[in-house]
């Protein structure tokens, strides 16, 4: 218990796929993407369901324990949702920069993220 926990790994496949991404790949990755929101939206749900139906008095220390690891894991959640639309904007945005024809509706937001990826 008093060791210090170890770091858990930063990067995951989805991670590696954008890094090997090419512009021929943007469309099935934006698709892949929108899966991974739905999937973390149904899991970030759950826990909110669960962490809600946590029985004991409010005061029990396993039960303010089990709460405040429900809420690490929700922010968790939160974390990779946010990551996760802000990504796919952002691939909306180079997808319709190399096909003018594709219909337009990307977040403004996002053109930032292109500009700052560009002079890096």
């Amino acid at each position: 218990m008093l060791d210090p926990s170890p770091m858990p790994p930063l990067r995951d496949e989805l991670h590696m796929k954008i890094a090997l991404c090419r512009p021929r790949n943007v469309p099935r990755l934006i698709e892949m993407i929108s899966g991974q929101e739905l999937v973390c939206l149904g899991r970030l749900r759950d826990l909110r369901s669960i962490t809600e139906e946590v029985p004991g008095p409010a005061h029990d220390w396993s039960r303010l324990m089990g709460v405040l690891a429900s809420e690490a894991e929700i922010a968790f959640w939160d974390a990779r949702i946010e990551w996760l639309q802000s990504a796919r904007e952002l691939l909306e945005q180079l997808r319709e920069e190399h096909e003018p024809s594709a219909p337009s509706g990307v977040a403004e937001g996002s053109s930032g993220q292109v500009d700052r990826l560009r002079r890096i």
